[in-house]
């Protein structure tokens, strides 16, 4: 069993895309969705719901990253953690957030990039797109783009769309 963790997570389209791809290639597995309300139980409810593997989507990803067994890769640059996988007896930690998007965007021709929003995701592009502006709602969710030296804005202060790519990565 797999699930993806998240509030709201009614809306996601993982468990279709996971579930098509468990049946072409005949695995007997299914993914489903968990809506979790409080992100300190992330790992205890993997544990509990003897799962093998989970997706992290809004708002638990910063809890996966500190409360999973071991964090890997770029996700502890990062602090996020999308996704959790059963190994050893222990619940390994991964952000695949970043490879994932600059895979789909390979072939766009972009030069200005503007990230909206401050959780996990966007510290997760924002490493991958270095040159990427970041607006965000609040100024407290903008601290760690800051002492990245990332150029930020609220929604009170930006002036400027000359973007040829924009992210949304809030749950807007």
């Amino acid at each position: 069993m797999y699930l993806i963790f998240g509030n709201p997570v009614s809306h996601s389209k993982s468990p279709l895309m996971h579930n098509y791809f468990f049946k072409k290639q005949n695995i007997n597995e299914c993914y489903g969705r968990y809506k979790l309300e409080n992100g300190e139980e992330i790992i205890n409810k993997f544990k509990e719901l003897k799962i093998k593997g989970a997706n992290v989507t809004v708002p638990h990803k910063e809890w996966a990253f500190k409360l999973c067994d071991e964090v890997r890769g770029i996700a502890k640059e990062i602090g996020a953690v999308n996704t959790l996988v059963w190994q050893n007896d222990k619940v390994i930690g991964y952000n695949t957030d970043a490879p994932g998007f600059l895979e789909v965007i390979r072939e766009f021709n972009y030069k200005n990039v503007l990230i909206i929003g401050a959780g996990g995701t966007a510290k997760a592009l924002s490493l991958v797109l270095p040159d990427a502006d970041i607006l965000n709602r609040s100024e407290t969710r903008l601290v760690y783009f800051k002492t990245k030296g990332k150029i930020c804005f609220t929604w009170n202060n930006i002036d400027n769309f000359d973007y040829d790519l924009i992210i949304n990565t809030t749950s807007a």
